[in-house]
């Protein structure tokens, strides 16, 4: 990935901390930019040359957070690649082959009595004792054997959740890390995500001063080219310059995101990566791919469980469609019929998480692939839609430049003729559009009606009605919501439609009418809320190609 310089400098660290010249590395990027894959890069590198320096990788798991379990776990993996770094035997590192006490050369005996000291700890089920053993055995070999051991913590976060018995009840665990930080023999390169988390952890006073900042950045239009291209040669999969630069450019070059896409792209048996093979890859990835994996894997970290990893679908949403950094939230629990308390904790996670940033409050970061990720599951939890209506959907946000939809929310109070402020918002849109006049005036309709039912139906405390628009060149969707009671469409009468396609009186014109004009209309019940959602696809015919007529 062209990281050399960054790969040289890391290799380096150990040689500057001796002469005080560097620090403890806290490395900072975006989710997916590659922190893992450079730390593996140096690794790699270091393992294979005549190197006075020890490389040690740790990964932090979900399923070795018990302090007990990950002792074990960590000193097991750096014993097996201490061994296998001087044995030149990678199947030492995975289990395979001699094991580690038969492999262990003369010259470090010492290794045997260490082991033999972890296993009295842990007969006695002493777990700080193993604990402090085990992320202190680095340090102890470093010093026995006076070669400097270069410690890669990946996903340092997650040492601030290690505990005892029950997530929780043994807090500043990761304190145990302090000793050996400060150890010259034995420099630290941290990464971790969200930036704000691992940065918190390094202000603490445990820590204050033990690392400097690394922030790896996106990878240049070039090289990120360069690294499709050659994903795609050995792929067996043509591709052509300019396109995808601009394609690696909407995914913030991002290592990640590039390979998932060219492997999506050969398993959808394509030869050629065009313009529409990219963007049908991407639509697969963000829906259901490896990059929604990769996400959704995230999320199931930080929400557990399902019904609230639903409602930080919809808060992050909601936010999403809202422009800046959102800091008044008191309204959030009543839109979304949930207490305050549990939308405050579900916010904090998401943010924890790397969902969402923010100083004072709340806002969506502009990643778009993000953005699309979440939007695909809201799709799907929220709007019921199928996997191929969602990868569609997605594919069809992006127009040949790749411009995303427009996307904006309305709030109207429950006042005489507020609909008709929904009707002259939907005028600018279709101008936008280029709609035929006639195909807007029958759209204004459908929207008019939809939101006089929302209102009079609803019964609501909040006398409110809040509208959501989303359109693209192929497709509008309107979703009009508003709390209260359910409006049960087979309650209301169909109103003579011929009649009132003549009559001055635009108000009562029934569900009937509204279905006539869109080509999909659903209503649904989320939460305490009743939701009628208007779709329209956009025919090319209801398009005006002279836009001098849509001013006549």
């Amino acid at each position: 990935m062209n990281r050399t310089n960054e790969v040289l400098y890391l290799k380096r660290l150990p040689d500057l901390r001796e002469r005080h010249l560097a620090g403890n590395i806290l490395l900072e990027g975006a989710n997916g930019s590659g922190k893992t894959e450079l730390l593996k890069q140096v690794y790699r590198s270091i393992y294979w040359e005549d190197s006075p320096i020890v490389p040690f990788y740790y990964a932090f798991k979900t399923a070795t957070l018990k302090a007990s379990i990950f002792a074990q776990d960590y000193f097991t993996q750096f014993i097996r690649q201490y061994i296998s770094f001087f044995s030149k035997d990678p199947s030492l590192v995975i289990g395979r082959g001699l094991s580690p006490a038969r492999a262990i050369p003369p010259s470090a005996a010492w290794l045997l009595d260490l082991m033999d000291e972890f296993e009295e700890l842990r007969k006695a089920g002493d777990f700080c004792g193993q604990l402090l053993a085990a992320v202190s055995a680095p340090a102890h070999a470093a010093a026995m054997s006076g070669k400097p051991v270069l410690i890669m913590l990946d996903n340092f976060q997650m040492a601030l959740r290690l505990y005892e018995t029950t997530p929780g009840d043994f807090s500043g665990l990761a304190g145990f890390f302090e000793s050996p930080m400060k150890m010259n023999l034995c420099p630290h390169i941290v990464t971790g995500t969200p930036t704000e988390t691992l940065e918190s952890v390094f202000a603490e006073n445990a820590f204050r001063g033990t690392a400097e900042r690394m922030v790896l950045r996106p990878l240049p239009d070039d090289v990120a080219r360069a690294l499709l291209k050659s994903f795609c040669d050995k792929l067996g999969i043509r591709e052509e310059r300019e396109t995808s630069i601009r394609f690696v450019r909407f995914l913030a070059c991002n290592p990640l995101y590039i390979k998932c896409i060219a492997h999506s792209i050969r398993r959808m048996g394509k030869k050629e990566a065009t313009h529409r093979d990219l963007w049908e890859s991407y639509s697969h990835e963000v829906s259901e791919g490896e990059i929604a994996l990769y996400w959704s894997s995230i999320l199931s970290e930080a929400l557990r469980e399902p019904g609230i990893r639903r409602l930080a679908v919809r808060l992050f949403m909601h936010l999403a469609e809202s422009n800046g950094e959102v800091t008044a939230t008191g309204r959030l629990p009543r839109m979304l019929g949930v207490a305050e308390a549990e939308v405050k904790e579900v916010l904090a996670a998401l943010k924890c998480a790397g969902f969402l940033t923010g100083t004072t409050g709340y806002k969506v970061p502009k990643e778009p692939v993000l953005r699309d990720f979440m939007h695909s599951l809201y799709m799907q939890d929220i709007d019921s839609k199928t996997p191929d209506q969602v990868r569609e959907l997605i594919r069809a946000k992006y127009s040949e430049q790749g411009s995303p939809d427009m996307c904006f929310e309305i709030i109207l109070p429950s006042v005489p003729d507020a609909e008709l402020i929904a009707a002259k918002a939907f005028e600018q849109i279709a101008q936008t559009l280029k709609l035929q006049p006639e195909v807007t005036e029958r759209i204004q309709l459908a929207l008019i009606e939809a939101c006089i039912n929302a209102m009079e139906h609803s019964g609501s405390f909040e006398r409110k009605v809040f509208l959501k628009f989303r359109a693209s060149e192929e497709r509008l969707e309107i979703a009009v919501e508003s709390s209260g009671r359910f409006f049960d469409p087979e309650a209301v009468e169909d109103p003579a439609i011929e009649l009132k396609l003549t009559s001055a009186n635009k108000r009562g014109w029934g569900l009937k009418l509204i279905q006539s004009i869109m080509d999909e209309v659903r209503i649904e019940r989320i939460d305490d809320r009743t939701r009628v959602l208007l779709i329209k696809n956009i025919k090319k015919e209801e398009v005006v190609h002279d836009t001098r007529k849509l001013q006549s």
